[in-house]
């Protein structure tokens, strides 16, 4: 039985018509809990520019925060030591991985939620970091919620015992400009609603 869970990622070059044997990545990600993760691919930055590169994005074992590594060539053979892509979390919050994504000079862009308790109440933060070398360092994040917040079953139903951090509704995409196009699910009013924001880098405040 392993001790810790090992992410692999499998390559294909003829559209997935067929895949290489799994490649190891880490084992530096989760448990405990529902392990989400996401992998993005793009061109690396600086002394790797225009090289092809993956970079893996999981949740740190034990619930510490998001990590990154980034593939050494386009083989996906070689992977970078882990980076944390944020400061270290304050005692008894947690940090999970929603959604990332790259444009081809190597920034790189990651939404991610923080997690705390207060009380008997379970509250949220989310947050937005960006890289420009592709993975290798991060710029300090920025908070797109307003307040953190602490949804309640009073105004979202018995809904937020399933999905307290409002569900799977973040993503971020890139646009024509190169901007990073941002959604998120957000209870700051006390209701989950969706929210809406442009990032072009240098990282603004939105």
């Amino acid at each position: 039985e392993l001790l810790r869970r090992r992410a692999f990622v499998l390559h294909s070059h003829d559209g997935a018509a067929t895949f290489s044997a799994p490649r190891f990545v880490t084992e530096a990600c989760g448990p405990p809990g529902f392990a989400t993760a996401a992998l993005v691919l793009h061109r690396g930055a600086g002394p790797v520019s225009g090289a092809e590169r993956l970079t893996h994005i999981c949740n740190a074992a034990g619930g510490s925060g998001v990590l990154a590594t980034t593939s050494r060539d386009g083989s996906a053979e070689l992977w970078s030591d882990v980076v944390p892509v944020h400061p270290p979390l304050a005692d008894g919050v947690s940090g999970r991985v929603r959604a990332a994504a790259a444009r081809d000079d190597g920034h790189l862009g990651i939404l991610y939620t923080t997690r705390e308790r207060r009380g008997d109440a379970r509250c949220y933060d989310v947050h937005f970091v960006l890289s420009t070398d592709g993975g290798v360092t991060f710029h300090a994040p920025h908070r797109l919620s307003l307040d953190t917040y602490c949804p309640t079953r009073a105004d979202n139903g018995a809904t937020v015992d399933s999905w307290p951090d409002g569900g799977d509704y973040y993503g971020i995409a890139v646009d024509a400009r190169g901007r990073f196009r941002l959604v998120w699910s957000d209870a700051r009013s006390g209701r989950f609603q969706l929210y809406a924001t442009t990032i072009e880098p240098p990282v603004a405040r939105p």
